[in-house]
């Protein structure tokens, strides 16, 4: 029997990810987020940055070339310079693609030893912490073959199925009808991006801990992203919520919905790192926390009374 997710609006990929990992989605959010890493170079570092990365050029993307592609994305990860350099290399020349290219040759030939060579390669893509990478890797026609890549971890005996779980057994559930593409993508996407930080990336090490703190903020921006866009497209967002519903699936599908707004919203007011335009959005719907309050106690109640 497949699950069924319910999506519910800005925090939907906090109820996704809670019903994915066994969690009690009436958890309260606790991840924090993390600014990405700031890397204080001087003049002379960026100058001498710009004149070493333009004599120097990536590897071919080539079957044969995978291990030292592999190696040199490692070694890259040591130093912030090092960390900025590949990252104008990939971005200029359009490496991802290729390698996806050789994910699906490598797929097709069963070349295991190749997709475990995609898997550390695409592992440091992750730890370059990087939002103009994340910003390639996560479109619509990218994001599952990075899943893809991300399946054959060399420690696990077989791949796992992330994508023919996510194909298969997840499914938007609209609570309220969403009549717009664009947030309904977005809502996608970061469900698709939270899956991958919680159920696919390994732990980082004790090296690795401040090398995801873009993944991070990518996640917690769509969030607010979602808010907005939700405030622009919904000016009747409220009345929505409001009685009669047509069945008992329905009031429970609203309680769920109310309740998550609500840890949303608490969870983005005590956040102290929440530059000033986001906060300016959140203290516009401040005012329905107590809203939401309200409509689950009368939701609960007319349900007990059924």
């Amino acid at each position: 029997m497949s699950h069924v997710f319910k999506l519910t609006t800005h925090c939907c990929t906090s109820l996704l990810t809670a019903q994915v990992q066994g969690k009690d989605p009436s958890v309260e959010i606790t991840q924090d987020v993390l600014e990405p890493e700031t890397e204080e170079m001087d003049d002379d570092h960026f100058e001498d940055m710009h004149d070493t990365t333009a004599g120097v050029s990536l590897p071919p993307c080539e079957l044969s070339r995978l291990e030292e592609i592999s190696e040199l994305f490692n070694a890259s990860l040591l130093t912030p310079i090092k960390r900025e350099k590949l990252t104008i290399l990939i971005e200029n020349e359009g490496y991802i693609k290729k390698l996806i290219d050789l994910f699906h040759m490598c797929e097709d030939l069963d070349n295991l030893e190749g997709l475990h060579h995609l898997y550390n390669i695409f592992k440091s893509l992750f730890l370059l912490n990087k939002t103009a990478l994340f910003e390639i890797m996560f479109t619509d026609d990218m994001i599952f073959d990075v899943v893809g890549v991300l399946e054959y971890d060399p420690a696990s005996q077989q791949p796992v199925r992330h994508r023919e779980f996510l194909r298969t057994q997840t499914k938007l559930k609209e609570v309220i009808p969403l009549n717009n593409t664009e947030l309904v993508q977005k809502i996608h996407q970061t469900y698709r991006v939270q899956y991958i930080q919680d159920m696919i990336l390994p732990a980082p090490s004790v090296f690795e801990e401040n090398l995801l703190s873009t993944l991070t903020s990518f996640i917690y921006f769509n969030k607010m992203e979602i808010v907005t866009m939700i405030q622009v497209c919904f000016s009747n967002f409220l009345q929505c919520l409001v009685f009669p519903y047509s069945s008992l699936e329905c009031f429970h599908d609203m309680v769920l919905l109310c309740h998550h707004i609500m840890l949303f919203f608490n969870h983005v007011r005590r956040e102290l790192l929440l530059p000033r335009q986001a906060n300016a959005i959140i203290c516009d719907h401040v005012h329905t926390t107590t809203f939401f309050h309200k409509r689950m106690i009368e939701i609960t109640s007319h349900i007990s009374s059924m």
